[in-house]
């Protein structure tokens, strides 16, 4: 979710709850990965966006550090 300024106007857009990260691997699937601090803690939208992820197919992750997402995803190619 974002707001940007046009002209005087503030225009907001996105999903309220979307990962902050997003991507399509080379066999299609959705990679959404929220971003949170050793103690952060998901929003009910956030959980939401990623149940829904993980129901179309998707790879859902709650990463705390990089070596979250190294564990979740040893092979590159399951995207």
């Amino acid at each position: 979710v974002g707001a940007a300024k046009v002209g005087r106007r503030w225009l907001r857009f996105g999903l309220k709850g979307s990962s902050d990260i997003l991507g399509v691997g080379p066999a299609g699937r959705l990679l959404a990965v929220e971003c949170k601090t050793a103690k952060g803690v998901l929003s009910p939208e956030q959980a939401e966006f990623l149940m829904r992820v993980k129901h179309g197919g998707g790879i859902a992750i709650v990463a705390r550090s990089v070596s979250d997402l190294e564990q979740v995803l040893p092979d590159k190619t399951q995207l």
